[in-house]
């Protein structure tokens, strides 16, 4: 590459960094202590005029009894983002008889200031508007003294959830209505050049500080109280909510991720349902109950769980609906930074261990962060109970980020949720794991993987919180896995599948109320959308004895005779003696067939039979 090539493109790299990198553009604390000289003297484009600018050990004095007096502008716009307060501390002497002053202002002109003068004294001036008075136009004076004013005075410009504050010597004296205008530049001093020479107001500015106070997202609140929803059933509540004594099933109780989720959505702007419906917490709780969806592009499987869990890959699919560039992230056992918050990006957080007149101690909570200050996040609660969360809070489960993302890469989204009673271990291809096993170990062996135990957002009257396990695996292969379910004693479980494909459509299957004894396993096969229980030793083991106890099979002793033979050809397996193993399984074929004349019933000797056949070509 020829050097005067290198050199353009070197040049267009840089330049578009500088566009395009937010990090270049974040928050820059302005900080002028004007002590004995300007702390930085590149900030300032300093026009002294036909007047004079002193310092004192602390600060400076601009004075001038000539046509003209000095004029100072920034001279680079302030690069305010968030949330930030601006503090100064002045003072003027006396006498005089045309004024100076400090100003602040946007692209479009003055936004506030402090001046004085001979006519109208000292005053503090705002273009802003009130909350009483939103249409105001003009300059609205909203402090002036009667007399010349030559003490100190420090003004503090607090500029916080899209509002200004404005403290006189610490006293609250003007509260804007919400507002975009950020100033962009200080001019200090007076430009005005006057016919003749004469006594100008002689300004002393001891410091201008400017500093972040973080920053706060427009993110749309919705309350999970709202009369307009707040009794609707959440999910399908009524089925399940006999095993939360003193609860009720409406979003009321039970819907703070989903309305976190409705707040989020709104926010990157999707503010309609599939069925063109306005989005909120009443018509994304319908939709997601239903999932009818347009043209049944989005597959069947609900948006939620059988136990009332919200189902993120549903999320994740109605944004991909809308925005394909929306990227949704699930982080389990992760702080919150305020990163995010810099990039424009909220999240959901789930809260877990909440003790509070409102939330059980052993349930979980999930709630919006929108901002930070110094000390606290500011969140959205759906509960409308709290607007900030301690940046010290460590008990946080997950987090739900949703983002735009135009370079992400497409993947399969596997969802695994069931009762936590038994234990769920997922193996791939290659062997890796994730889940426990029936010893209690836990793995997160897969690739974007993630194992997690815990409980329902209970709702503020719950007086229990049931676990389940969600197990879940991203994937850009097509799906291709073995989940092996086992328990150590003998007992009733439910699973959950889903995926979420690359073509954003989302199908699943539930295994509910499944029977597993005691230390049995039970293996399902998972290839692309579909999930099977595989047939094994044990389905046929189990089937058998559920049939006898229904009364399917009605002796016990013809049920002991296909239990020693499938005991006989299991041991035979075990040593690796495939073709005695299948032949054994022959003979059991056989005596299903001899004994459903009398003691077996035809549908369970075709489904046994159907078993011993799929267990051969397992083998």
């Amino acid at each position: 590459m020829k050097k005067q090539n290198f050199f353009l493109f070197l040049i267009i790299i840089l330049f578009s960094l500088f566009i395009f990198d937010k990090k270049i553009f974040a928050f820059d604390n302005f900080i002028e202590d004007f002590n004995s000289n300007y702390s930085n003297p590149g900030l300032w484009n300093v026009n002294p005029n036909q007047g004079e600018i002193n310092f004192s050990d602390r600060s400076i004095i601009l004075s001038s009894s000539k046509k003209s007096f000095p004029f100072i502008v920034n001279s680079q716009n302030l690069n305010l983002d968030g949330d930030f307060e601006i503090e100064l501390s002045f003072k003027y002497g006396s006498p005089f008889n045309f004024g100076s002053g400090i100003n602040f202002y946007t692209e479009n002109g003055s936004i506030f200031g402090v001046w004085q003068d001979n006519v109208e004294k000292l005053r503090y001036f705002t273009n802003l508007c009130t909350d009483q008075n939103q249409n105001c136009t003009g300059t609205s004076i909203f402090y002036k003294t009667v007399n010349n004013d030559t003490n100190s005075h420090t003004i503090k410009y607090n500029y916080s959830q899209n509002k200004y504050n404005i403290y006189i010597d610490n006293q609250l004296l003007f509260t804007s209505s919400e507002t975009n205008l950020i100033p962009k530049n200080i001019r200090i001093g007076n430009s005005y050049v006057l016919s003749t020479n004469n006594v100008w107001a002689t300004l002393s500015i001891d410091y201008i500080h400017i500093t972040s106070l973080g920053k706060t997202l427009n993110v749309p609140f919705y309350s999970q109280n709202d009369p307009a929803w707040g009794n609707d059933e959440y999910d399908h509540a009524n089925g399940w909510i006999s095993e939360y004594p003193g609860s009720e099933p409406d979003i009321d109780h039970w819907g703070c991720a989903m309305t976190s989720a409705a707040m989020v959505l709104n926010y990157f702007g999707i503010d309609v349902t599939p069925n063109n419906e306005p989005l909120n917490p009443k018509t994304l709780n319908e939709w997601l109950k239903n999932k009818v969806s347009l043209n049944n592009l989005m597959g069947n499987y609900p948006g939620y769980f059988p136990n009332g869990w919200i189902n993120w890959n549903a999320v994740r699919q109605l944004a991909f609906f809308f925005k394909p560039d929306i990227e949704v992230k699930q982080i389990w056992n992760s702080g919150v930074s305020t990163e995010n918050i810099d990039n424009n990006i909220p999240e959901i957080i789930q809260l877990k261990g909440i003790n509070s007149s409102y939330w059980n101690n052993s349930s979980s909570h999930f709630v919006v962060i929108k901002g930070y200050s110094n000390d606290n996040f500011i969140i959205n609660d759906p509960e409308d109970q709290f607007t900030i969360l301690p940046k010290s809070y460590l008990l946080i489960d997950q987090r739900i980020i949703l983002s735009e993302n135009s370079n992400k890469s497409i993947k399969n989204y596997l969802t695994f949720n069931g009762s936590n009673n038994v234990n769920f271990l997922l193996t791939d291809k290659d062997g890796k794991r994730t889940g426990r096993d029936k010893q209690g170990n836990i793995y997160e062996e897969i690739p974007d993987s993630y194992y997690y135990v815990g409980s329902l957002p209970a709702g503020e009257a719950s007086e229990s919180a049931h676990l389940f396990q969600e197990l879940s695996v991203s994937a850009e292969a097509t799906p291709s896995y073995s989940l092996l379910v086992s328990s150590i004693d003998e007992t009733d479980y439910d699973l959950s599948f889903n995926l979420l494909n690359k073509d954003n459509v989302l199908n699943g299957k539930d295994f509910l109320d499944k029977k597993i004894y005691a230390d049995e396993e039970i293996e399902y096969e998972i290839a692309d959308d579909i999930v099977e229980e595989v047939v094994s030793f044990n389905t046929l083991r189990k089937y058998i004895k559920e049939q006898t106890e229904l009364g399917n099979i009605s002796k016990d002793k013809v049920a002991k005779i296909l239990l020693a033979d499938l005991a006989i050809s299991e041991r035979m397996y075990e040593r690796g003696k495939i073709k005695i193993t299948k032949q054994l399984l022959d003979v059991e074929i056989k005596l299903v067939k001899a004994f459903s004349h009398k003691f077996i019933d035809h549908e369970t000797k075709e489904e046994l039979i159907a078993l011993i056949k799929e267990l051969k070509d397992n083998l």
